[in-house]
């Protein structure tokens, strides 16, 4: 029993994690171990992610410390990868990055483009897509990250995600550098129903009354209109 309930967890373990996730202040290290001075600039405080375009992409949003040193000229770029996993493709472990197979990659040089990187087949995409501050947001088309035939990509629902932000040799990990996070389905669009008639005033009269009232109106005019003739003919 106890082996079927751990069995259920761990399948349902993305589903649990959600779609978004809150990191510790401060927690910034080295990127390979050791000791490494903290940095705000690079300090994540929470992320999420969702599909939008009713499904076609995805939208990542990483919340830091500090607004994001764009452009930095200092040294390498200021680097923020959003590691994807897509089911569908085989999944590659190097460095301190394990499971992903694709990379979503901003490097802080200034514009608002990203790469991607598929790399089980060695392939790159790049994307006009990144809005930048103190929250860096990153939406592209799902069909960015697959190369399936149809270029319709993957469901989005259907990708886990993790971030590492890093500049120089510091890092800051959101999660082990694993990608266990699901992605938020995206919201139904509401479907407009049809216009429905103005409910009936509990005060107004009956649509009957005012036609009535009409016809006897009529009535009085045309019986006072003979009467007056009969009149007139007997002077």
């Amino acid at each position: 029993m106890n082996r079927r309930v751990a069995a259920i967890v761990l399948a349902l373990a993305p589903l649990l994690l959600g779609a978004s996730a809150n990191d510790p202040r401060g927690d910034t290290a080295s990127c390979r171990g050791g000791v490494a001075a903290p940095d705000p600039a690079i300090d994540l405080l929470r992320a999420s992610a969702e599909a939008t375009e009713g499904g076609s992409a995805v939208r990542f949003t990483v919340t830091f410390a500090a607004s994001l040193r764009v452009p930095d000229s200092e040294g390498r770029p200021l680097r923020v990868d959003v590691l994807v996993r897509d089911p569908e493709a085989p999944a590659v472990s190097f460095e301190y990055y394990r499971d992903v197979n694709r990379i979503v990659r901003f490097d802080a040089v200034g514009g608002s483009g990203v790469a991607i990187l598929l790399l089980p087949e060695r392939g790159t995409n790049t994307f006009l897509g990144a809005s930048v501050g103190s929250v860096l947001t990153i939406e592209l088309p799902g069909r960015l990250l697959t190369r399936d035939l149809d270029l319709a990509g993957p469901a989005p629902e259907r990708l886990r995600w993790s971030v590492v932000a890093r500049d120089e040799r510091t890092c800051d990990f959101l999660g082990d550098g694993r990608p266990p996070l699901a992605v938020a389905p995206a919201e139904a669009i509401p479907q407009a129903s049809p216009t429905a008639p103005p409910a009936a005033d509990p005060d107004d009269p009956p649509g009957w009354v005012p036609a009535l009232a009409i016809l006897g109106s009529i009535g009085a005019l045309w019986a006072y209109a003979s009467f007056a003739r009969r009149r007139a003919m007997r002077r």
